[in-house]
């Protein structure tokens, strides 16, 4: 029969533990590190990848935050042009309906000028018409009605004269 001995169960005990704790010693701690220092380096990875997409994702807003302004910038510059070029517009309008008002004022002063001209001239040519008419008249010692007839025929000439400057 199968005998039992109490040193060989404690030898055998020790014997077991001994191992344990010497495979422990130089395999489990070595494989330990090593499974400690890939999950820290794991962590670290993860962690750094979290940084660097929260920083990327900042960085992103940043950019799109600063298109954002340069639209908004460049819609006011081109706000701002139209604006200035309106005003530049209608200063230009404004400064030719000056120059057309300085224009038609002095073409309105020449023709009052030359009208003036005109009337001196057709009561220069009146004067000398009449005198001509006064000496034929005196000269010739007409009738009454032949008298009148050439007033009446100077009187028209006149008036056809007068009609031609004044139009």
């Amino acid at each position: 029969m199968l005998e039992i001995l109490f040193s060989t169960i404690i030898f055998t005990l020790v014997s077991v533990v001994g191992l344990f704790l010497i495979l422990r010693w130089l395999l489990f701690r070595p494989v330990t590190e090593v499974l400690d220092k890939r999950a820290d380096k794991i962590k670290s990875d993860i962690e750094t990848a979290r940084k660097n997409r929260e920083e990327a994702e900042r960085i992103k807003a940043e950019l799109e935050d600063r298109l954002e302004k340069a639209k908004d910038e460049a819609k006011e510059i081109i706000e701002k042009a139209v604006s200035k070029g309106n005003e530049v517009k209608e200063e230009i309008i404004k400064e030719a309906k000056k120059e057309a008002e300085r224009i038609l004022e002095r073409a309105r002063k020449e023709i009052e000028l030359e009208k003036a001209r005109a009337v001196t001239q057709l009561k220069d040519e009146l004067a000398i018409l009449s005198t001509m008419i006064a000496s034929k008249v005196i000269e010739e010692n007409l009738t009454k009605e032949r008298n009148e007839h050439l007033i009446s025929k100077v009187i028209e000439g006149m008036g056809e004269t007068y009609e031609k400057y004044h139009r």
